[in-house]
């Protein structure tokens, strides 16, 4: 591969390639024309003598070269633009950019909506654009289609930065007219009733704290009787007040819950540590002005919700 022969642009066009895996929907993404982006991948192509896409039954696949190539021109390409362009100055009144965010639907709610009254006081211009949580979060921050993950995660991967913003307590929920269950929840009692599960992405991994309690219960040779696999957490205390079935979930979503519902909320009948909820960002982003923005006012909102830990895991700006 002849490096004096590409161009800036052609590695904007690998970026996005990689990233949305579709020619149309990275042309409408990146603001060219279909034919135009097919030329650009043909251009690739002949430079680095690797096909970068495949076509597969699941869609186009990027090449090892690929997501390589996309990975470190994504942190040149950044590094490049705050040496030469306005972005070293950002001014979140005039900025127009698009963050995209990867979490689940109850911080979502919880933190991404008071994000975007911030944001939108602040920055008009900017937008904010949130996807479910994946496995491959770390393909995904290192090649740009996604700006920041925001989870439990109890270990970053190398070369990716982690900062805590809240910690979620979970809690037991039950119908407030529940055949069986009175004004407490003995170990005994949450075995023997059934439960919905809160799961992600397209196996129905339980999440985090779902998968504590079954390690916890397989340890007293008991587990849970799941009548629901569900993917959101804020359909879950409807099914519950509605129902017989019990669920974990985040204390704060549980006490809102209540304010409409007819619910029993229940401290569990062992015990089970906070859910430590981090954004986390891969090392392309760490000086990119915009980003820093961003993660500069998560962290306020994250304060003024006062559940902080006070306790970063690691404090990077």
């Amino acid at each position: 591969m002849d490096g004096r022969a590409i161009d800036f642009r052609l590695l904007e066009c690998l970026q996005v390639l990689v990233a949305e895996r579709h020619v149309t929907r990275a042309a409408e993404r990146i603001g060219m024309t279909q034919p135009k982006l097919s030329s650009a991948l043909a251009r690739l192509r002949q430079l680095t003598g690797d096909p970068l896409l495949v076509r597969t039954p699941e869609g186009m696949m990027p090449t090892d070269l690929a997501l390589e190539l996309a990975a470190h021109s994504g942190e040149f390409l950044l590094r490049w633009r705050g040496l030469v362009s306005s972005d070293s100055n950002f001014s979140p009144a005039t900025a127009d950019r698009t963050f995209r965010i990867q979490t689940t639907d109850f911080v979502l709610q919880d933190l991404i909506v008071p994000l975007m009254a911030e944001a939108r006081a602040l920055a008009p211009g900017v937008r904010i654009s949130v996807t479910s949580p994946s496995h491959d979060l770390r393909e995904q921050l290192e090649t740009g289609e996604i700006d920041l993950v925001i989870g439990y995660v109890p270990h970053a991967p190398e070369d990716l930065f982690i900062t805590q913003l809240l910690d979620y307590t979970p809690c037991c929920i039950a119908a407030g007219a529940h055949p069986r269950l009175g004004d407490t929840l003995d170990f005994d009692q949450y075995v023997a009733e059934a439960h919905v599960i809160i799961t992600f992405g397209r196996s129905h991994q339980p999440f985090m704290t779902e998968q504590f309690v079954n390690s916890l219960l397989a340890e007293h040779n008991a587990k849970r009787n799941v009548a629901a696999y569900v993917p959101s957490a804020l359909v879950v205390p409807d099914m519950v007040a509605s129902s017989d079935l019990l669920a974990m979930v985040p204390r704060p979503l549980a006490e809102a819950a209540a304010e409409r519902l007819a619910l029993k909320v229940f401290d569990p009948p062992f015990s089970i540590p906070p859910q430590d909820i981090a954004m986390i960002w891969h090392a392309r982003t760490k000086n990119d002005p915009p980003a820093r923005w961003l993660r500069g006012l998560l962290r306020k909102v994250a304060h003024g919700k006062s559940r902080t830990s006070g306790q970063p895991l690691i404090e990077v700006a």
